[in-house]
């Protein structure tokens, strides 16, 4: 079985269904790279004070 992110939030979030596809996406591209920043930038685990410090140190 194949999870399909788009479709399960369609059918549970009546407000994303109502989306153009162009919204979806760049909601579904968000997602993912919000993931990998958390992941690779963050240690798992944003917090205000994290993201402060990251946003801090890329000035």
């Amino acid at each position: 079985m194949k999870l399909n992110g788009v479709h399960l939030l369609e059918k549970n979030v009546k407000e994303f269904g109502n989306l153009k596809d162009e919204e979806k996406s760049e909601i579904i591209d968000f997602c993912m790279l919000w993931s990998f920043v958390e992941g690779e930038y963050l240690n798992e685990h944003a917090t205000v004070n994290t993201i402060g410090t990251f946003v801090k140190n890329l000035e």
